[in-house]
């Protein structure tokens, strides 16, 4: 019994299955995302129940905690099964330093990890959730339900996201210009860091190097180091998508009051 146990434990947080092909779009991959709308939905709803929630600040710690623990537990993932390496391992990827970020943020309620992180976040997991590369890997199985792989994946990106959900419904946070502003100088920042890390590492983290995982939009893009005049122009671009709700509810604010 307990052998049998030690090895489906064994199969879950090893290398996959070499069978199981993951397919974009498949319930596999659309129930993790249809389950995110509906907790978005209740925190949409229930945002001021929740803010006025005795232990909302433990609650904060706690979902902080997770994120971080998350965000460790693949690289505990990777040293179980023998394939880490430092090019991979750093949390120099955009999702994997929100994870981090986003659990401080929690804890110590800031304002200016918000306006850095309500972009990075709801631009860089939309396009992961669309488009989940890490689960059809190039030089492991797919990963699929039955690895520890899938439900980080899906748990850390759909919990990041909530997050960003949280600040705005449950604690009243607000996106402004300076916001988008401050996103993107961060973003630039953290991009010419990373390219410095590539070069002394062979790396390949934010994808600056091109796509090497599956099939993405990234293919489409010219090589490094042209492809940052199109990154540059496609952060400008999809960050200003992000921030227009908050432009036309400005501007309707400030219609209605002229009105008065």
């Amino acid at each position: 019994m307990v052998y049998k146990i030690g090895e489906i434990l064994g199969e879950f947080f090893g290398l996959g299955d070499e069978n199981y092909q993951f397919k974009y779009f498949s319930i596999e991959h659309l129930l993790p995302i249809l389950i995110m709308f509906l907790l978005i939905f209740l925190l949409v709803k229930y945002g001021k129940k929740v803010k006025n929630f005795k232990y909302e600040e433990r609650l904060r710690y706690y979902i902080a905690a997770f994120l971080i623990f998350l965000q460790m537990s693949a690289n505990w993932q990777d040293i179980y099964i023998g394939t880490a390496n430092i090019q991979r391992a750093l949390p120099f990827q955009l999702c994997s330093m929100g994870m981090i970020l986003s659990g401080f943020m929690l804890m110590i309620k800031s304002q200016y990890l918000f306006d850095m992180l309500y972009f990075w976040i709801i631009c860089g997991s939309i396009n992961a959730l669309i488009t989940p590369t890490p689960l059809v890997h190039i030089d492991r199985p797919d990963l699929g339900p039955m690895n520890f792989r899938y439900y980080q994946f899906f748990l850390g990106h759909i919990g990041i996201v909530l997050v960003i959900f949280y600040m705005i419904f449950v604690l009243n946070y607000k996106v402004t210009l300076r916001s988008l502003k401050r996103s993107l100088i961060w973003l630039n920042i953290f991009a010419a860091f990373v390219i410095f890390v590539n070069l002394n590492l062979g790396s390949n983290y934010l994808f600056l190097n091109g796509n090497e995982e599956a099939a993405s939009a990234l293919d489409f893009f010219p090589p490094f180091p042209y492809n940052l005049i199109v990154f540059e122009f496609l952060a400008i671009t999809i960050f200003s998508l992000a921030y227009l709700p908050w432009y036309l509810k400005k501007r309707k604010s400030l219609s209605m009051h002229k009105n008065k």
